[in-house]
């Protein structure tokens, strides 16, 4: 099954960065990556079909986003699985995390740029830090994994809700 080929070899990872990089991290960034895919896919057949750019570019961004929550849902936090007005709720909260995470790329790389960084290597250096942040946030708006300590987002099941705020007996 490639989903448990795609989880050895996250935990391949984790476990070879001294656990520095958490496997489910590996995951999002993977699932990242078929997001440029999608978007790029969209926005090409949309400039093709004559779509002004701004509106292929929103098209493009949305779909995206979708899909990469989708997939995120389905693998890299599938412990965490949202259903129904969860899902919806979650993909909200996701996409809003990845929007705050498109700002800080750009400003990432503007400013790089500023300091005479190559554009390819500012845009990627915004890119990476724009992952990060859409991975630790985007965990939290989403998934509602725990701010602190090990959580979902480091590769633990830990609910944010009601019952695991209580402090237990």
């Amino acid at each position: 099954d490639l989903r448990i080929m795609v989880e050895l070899a996250a935990q391949l990872i984790e476990t070879r960065s001294g656990r520095v990089i958490p496997s489910r991290f590996v995951m999002f960034a993977g699932v990242g990556l078929t997001g440029v895919v999608v978007h790029t896919s969209i926005l090409g057949t949309l400039d093709a079909l004559g779509a002004p750019f701004w509106a292929a570019q929103a098209s493009a961004i949305s779909v995206a986003m979708i899909s990469n929550f989708a997939l995120n849902n389905l693998l890299t936090f599938r412990d965490l699985r949202l259903t129904g007005r969860a899902w919806w709720r979650g993909l909200a909260g996701f996409a809003l995390a990845c929007s705050s995470g498109a700002v800080i790329s750009e400003l990432v790389a503007i400013g790089l740029t500023h300091l005479h960084a190559h554009r390819l290597v500012a845009g990627v250096m915004g890119a990476v830090v724009a992952s990060l942040w859409n991975y630790w946030s985007a965990s939290r708006a989403a998934w509602g994994v725990a701010p602190k300590g090990r959580d979902a987002a480091l590769g633990e099941a830990v609910r944010t809700d009601a019952k695991a705020a209580e402090p237990s007996a």
